[in-house]
């Protein structure tokens, strides 16, 4: 539980250290960015052996972010606002206005194809009656995320398999 207080007390730290939205920001570099995505960038690229270099993580780049007042960097609730207006003459309409999109993993694809062995594994009746869940909802869970009609979340199935993961080797 300490650690967890820690970890807290840590991610949230930057947020007096910086004023305004540098503060959110400066979260992001320090947490969320090393911790999350340019992890999941560095994994997914060198999978494929490519060296992945993100130019807004230039020094120089997010020294002029930071220094920018919080309304130079939303404009109608809008993010990304100077980069729309310094390339918007440069870039096709469809990338200066699509939505933003994560980098998620592809659990579903994942699931159904080669982690598909592991899942009917994972989810036979007798093993997950052993884990104490119930194997007809287990079921329904699995079947409705492959047809897609009412799927739970990917990330429902995600933590499910790891829970009956855990409990084969550790418990079982």
């Amino acid at each position: 539980l300490a650690g967890m207080r820690t970890r807290s007390e840590a991610m949230v730290a930057p947020l007096t250290r910086a004023p305004g939205l540098n503060g959110v920001l400066l979260a992001d570099v320090l947490h969320t960015l090393p911790n999350d995505m340019l992890h999941k960038v560095d994994v997914t690229s060198m999978a494929h052996g490519l060296e992945v270099r993100p130019p807004f993580l230039d020094r120089r780049v997010v020294e002029l972010a930071f220094g920018l007042p919080d309304r130079g960097k939303f404009e109608r609730g809008e993010g990304k606002a100077l980069l729309r207006r310094t390339f918007g003459g440069l870039l096709p309409k469809g990338v200066l206005t699509r939505k933003k999109r994560g980098f998620e993993v592809p659990l579903a694809a994942l699931f159904a194809g080669p982690l598909r062995s592991l899942v009917d594994d994972l989810t036979t009746p007798d093993h997950v009656a052993q884990a104490g869940l119930s194997p007809a909802a287990v079921k329904q869970v699995i079947a409705s995320s492959r047809t897609g009609r009412n799927a739970p979340g990917q990330a429902t199935v995600h933590a499910l398999l790891v829970y009956l993961s855990w409990w084969r080797r550790t418990v079982r």
